[in-house]
This record gives structure tokens, C-alpha cells and sequence, in this order.
């Protein structure tokens, strides 16, 4: 994706998205920030790299707005969401305030700092934060299920880059073993599975797990023979 002047394809000069590979049935937004040299009408155009015979790339729901200033804040850095690990709905967020803003320079101070959860609005606001300070939100929430927090420091009136991330929070139902098999042992019998580290809601956002398979040994006995212990391993 790019933009320029003309409406030729060396008139592209500005670069808004490098090739990306798009393997997704679902939309997925994108979003650039940029600035041009000089006031004018530019073009943006849309190039689909792939192979013959992909059938179609579905472009929708395209918009330009007037951008932030580069005076403004750089995002808050490392981001995270801790869900409670006990499973009640509370969650704790922490990252560390920007010290750059968008243009690279140094931050003389910050005005403000907001942490917006969608659905409630401002769930904390902090006047004058330090730079490069680590903050920890302690945050609770009234219905279990995924939660969106955007993030973001001002700079006098300039509002910063915004961070978003999400996270299941609450008590969740662990997904059922998968991939189960038996073997016979002769004198016992050795059952196999994949493992099981992460909730029904979260599985969908997974990647493969490469790990051993956990197992359990059942010994089995005759019945003219004394019970033999079972080996759970």
C-alpha cells in the first residue's frame, strides 16, 4: 500500500504498508501514521501481491484523518495484562510511560497520563506522570469475559500515540484434552494426550505447543494374581 502525486504506479513513493502476507477469512484493520512534504492532492493505491488464481483481496472501510502532532507522545512501553490468576474478574495493567515523542525528541515532561477500558470509559487518569516510569492499575471489572485497555500519555494539549491490548479476564472453563490415544502395554495399559495450558476462550489465539505429552499407566492384573500398584506418571 502506497501513496503519492500521480496516478502511476512510479508516482507511489510514500510507502504505507510493506508487503504483508493477509492469510485471514476475518478483516483486519490497519492502521500508519504519515506526513507529506508539501500540501497537495495525493493517491493512495492498493497492490495485491499473490500468485494467479487467488480469487480476491476484499478492501474495505478506508479512512484518512487528520493525524496527531509529532510533538506528541510516543506510546507507552511494554504494555501488559495480567489477569487475577484465581480467577475472580480483576485484572493488573502495567507498562512503562514514554520518554520520546512521535518525531523521536526527548520529552521535557508529561501532562497526563489515561488509561481508558472500553465499555466503562477512564479508569485512571495520573496529572504530571514521570518519565519512564513503571505504573501498576490495579483494575476490576463486572462481567467476565474479554476486556479491551487503551493507553496513552499527553503532552500539553497533544494526546500520544494510543496502545491497545486485550485480555480474558475472569474464571474460564480449561479446554478438554485433545488428541487421546492408548497403548497397550501387555500388563498395562498407557494412555496419551496433548497438554492442556490454556481456556476454551483463549484457545483460538494459541499457537502450536511443542512439549512432551503428559501420560498415565494403569497396571492391570489377573485374577489369580495379588493387586499390582498403579503407576500414575
Amino acid at each position: 500500500m502506497k501513496f503519492g502525486k500521480g496516478d502511476k504506479v512510479e508516482d507511489m513513493t510514500g510507502e504505507l504498508l510493506a508487503p504483508t502476507d493477509v492469510a485471514s477469512k476475518e478483516y483486519i484493520t490497519y492502521e500508519k501514521y504519515f506526513s507529506v512534504d508539501a500540501d497537495g492532492a495525493y493517491r493512495i493505491g492498493f497492490h495485491a501481491l499473490s500468485p494467479k488464481n487467488q480469487f480476491f483481496l476484499y478492501v474495505d472501510s478506508i479512512s484518512v484523518e487528520q493525524g496527531i502532532s509529532f510533538s506528541a507522545p510516543d506510546t507507552v512501553q511494554n504494555l501488559t495484562i495480567t489477569p487475577d490468576p484465581q480467577g475472580t474478574n480483576k485484572a493488573t495493567i502495567t507498562f512503562t510511560t514514554p520518554t520520546l515523542d512521535i518525531a523521536g525528541n526527548a520529552l521535557s515532561f508529561l501532562t497526563r497520563l489515561t488509561v481508558i477500558r472500553e465499555g466503562k470509559g477512564v479508569i485512571k487518569e495520573v496529572d504530571y506522570p514521570k518519565r519512564g516510569k513503571q505504573f501498576t492499575i490495579e483494575d476490576e471489572v463486572e462481567n467476565t469475559g474479554h476486556v479491551k485497555y487503551t493507553v496513552y500519555c499527553t503532552f500539553r494539549d497533544f494526546d500520544g500515540r494510543k496502545l491497545t491490548k486485550n485480555a480474558y479476564i475472569g474464571l474460564d472453563t480449561p479446554e478438554p484434552p485433545q488428541n487421546g490415544r492408548l497403548t497397550d502395554l501387555n500388563n498395562s495399559i498407557k494412555i496419551d494426550w496433548e497438554p492442556v495450558g490454556t481456556s476454551r476462550k483463549a484457545r483460538r489465539n494459541r499457537s502450536p505447543r511443542k512439549s512432551k505429552l503428559p501420560s498415565l499407566q494403569h497396571r492391570l492384573r489377573s485374577p489369580n494374581r495379588q493387586s499390582e500398584p498403579r503407576n500414575l506418571g
